[in-house]
């Protein structure tokens, strides 16, 4: 999959196409992503599977610091009919020197929030980016629960950042794209208005 990385010894995530056969996997017409594309991300047949990207936020240091950024993660996840296979989507806070310093993450419905049904439901959380990130990682991982295929999916996958005061030396808006073929991510610094996207 472009533009992402592995992590640790997981195998990189897969990108598969909606209704693609043989395999069963989500139909255009399954619960999901009302505005989806071609293509949305699996685990293939692994364990487990994951990506990594990552991105430079220290032009926003200024209002990091003054904890005037907040954000909203969120993404589509879910699974294949009565297999308990998920998948998770976690927002990862570095400083200057590659420190963690904050993390959270949405974790895709269990089997039986899906009603035994193939499908991607929406999920989100809101919270503070933390003083002194400079750099913000973002990790999918599917995990296999039964069967030989990890039917963890992925999709329509975001992070937007808000500016929650404007102050002297805020920037203006504007946006840092993250790609992955299948499931999109971008994320978006927007105040007072509406958000300039440089890519969805």
């Amino acid at each position: 999959v472009p533009d992402w990385t592995t992590v640790g010894s997981f195998p990189l995530i897969t990108a598969v196409q909606y209704a693609a056969t043989p395999g069963n996997f989500p139909a255009i017409s399954d619960p999901g992503p009302p505005s989806r594309g071609a293509n949305f991300f699996a685990g293939g047949n692994n364990a487990t599977a994951a990506g990594f990207q990552s991105i430079d936020v220290s032009a926003f240091a200024a209002q990091i610091d003054a904890g005037q950024l907040t954000y909203t993660l969120s993404g589509y996840l879910g699974g294949f009919s009565t297999q308990t296979d998920y998948a998770t989507f976690a927002v990862i806070f570095t400083n200057g020197s590659n420190t963690t310093i904050g993390a959270n993450q949405i974790n895709g419905p269990d089997v039986l929030t899906r009603n035994n049904q193939t499908e991607l439901l929406f999920e989100s959380l809101t919270g503070v980016i933390p003083g002194n990130t400079r750099s913000i990682g973002f990790e999918i991982q599917s995990i296999r629960g039964q069967g030989t295929y990890d039917d963890g999916y992925a999709d329509n996958l975001s992070f937007v950042a808000t500016a929650t005061a404007p102050g002297p030396s805020a920037p203006e808006p504007g946006g840092i794209a993250l790609l992955g073929v299948g499931a999109a991510i971008a994320i978006v610094m927007r105040r007072r208005g509406a958000p300039h996207r440089i890519h969805d």
